[in-house]
Formats: C-alpha cells, structure tokens, sequence
C-alpha cells in the first residue's frame, strides 16, 4: 500500500488479526493513515456489523509535525462524539 500514509512499517495482509477483527483486505490510505476491512471474530455482538473498516494511524506520520497531530487529534475527537451507528469506537494497537 504504497503513498502519503507509507511510514515504512508493513500494511496489515489478510488474515492479519487486529484486536478481534481478521483483516479482509486493504481500502485505502490517507495522509496519516491506512484503512483496512476487517471481519469480527470476537463473542457474537446483537446488532453490530460483522465486517468493519479499521483505520490504522501510525504514530510516526504525526510525531514531530504539529500539524500533522492536530489533524489526527481533531479527527479522533469527531469520531468519539459520532452519534453515526456505524463508527465503532477505536482501540490503541501499539
């Protein structure tokens, strides 16, 4: 997954697990960040989808350039305040 989100570390493949999700396959990247379709293996959920787009940020697109972190920052806080019943709030992968 080559472009602007390329930070050197390898894209999730599928089959990749994140948390509780198997990754499909990748769909895109943006400035910061590299988005994925995953599919939930976790405890069946009663009306949560069962496939997700997960965008991944890496801290080294925004370490050292203010602007950069605002942009993540401010984009984090719209998320978690989303009333949208498809937002599924993130995690911290590290």
């Amino acid at each position: 997954m080559p472009g602007p989100a390329d930070d050197g570390e390898p894209a999730p493949e599928p089959g990749d697990l994140l948390s509780e999700y198997s990754v499909v396959r990748a769909l895109g990247q943006g400035a910061f960040s590299k988005v994925v379709m995953g599919k939930w293996k976790g405890k069946q959920r009663e009306g949560h989808p069962d496939v997700a787009a997960l965008k991944l940020i890496s801290k080294k697109s925004y370490i050292g350039d203010e602007r950069m972190r605002t942009s993540v920052v401010r984009e984090v806080e719209v998320l978690k305040v989303s009333k949208a019943g498809d937002v599924v709030p993130s995690r911290r992968f590290e």
